[in-house]
């Protein structure tokens, strides 16, 4: 949390599973995410959370996830 003054409380991401064949990524399923860390002003935290994709799709080569943040919210 770069802020000097406000508490991070929510993070909003878009996760994504790419099928990677021969160097070439496809997406093949995405899936929103909040998480809700309570980060203080100045600091960092770990964090995990387990991640449900609205369908089932197979990769065919090596899975890949990937993440977009799409927004904050402070207190």
């Amino acid at each position: 949390n770069h802020s000097r003054q406000y508490t991070l409380m929510e993070l909003d991401v878009q996760v994504s599973l790419q099928d990677c064949v021969d160097n070439h990524c496809e997406v093949i399923n995405q899936t929103p995410l909040t998480v809700r860390p309570a980060v203080p002003p100045g600091q960092a935290r770990d964090f995990r959370e387990r991640i449900a994709f609205p369908a089932a799709v197979a990769p065919r080569g090596e899975p890949r996830l990937s993440y977009q943040i799409t927004g904050t919210r402070g207190e």
